[in-house]
């Protein structure tokens, strides 16, 4: 850590951050679609649906919130 306090980045922290966003599109993807599938196939069982993207979003934003925490050093 600096004198100033300012947070610098480790090599690599970056680079292992924007791998993790574009898993995290691409499992998005993929639950989009497959969340389609399953509603379809269940007679458009939407609430179903919502309650799975709502399970998703919950755990997306934890986990974001855990990155941002571990980028502090806590």
């Amino acid at each position: 850590m600096s004198r100033t306090g300012a947070y610098r980045a480790e090599p690599g922290s970056v680079a292992s951050a924007q791998i993790a966003v574009r898993v995290g599109t691409y499992a998005w993807v993929i639950a989009g679609i497959i969340g389609t599938v399953v509603s379809t196939v269940n007679d458009g069982n939407v609430q179903l649906w919502i309650l799975m993207s709502g399970i998703g979003i919950a755990s997306g934003v934890l986990g974001l919130a855990f990155l941002r925490r571990k980028a502090r050093g806590r």
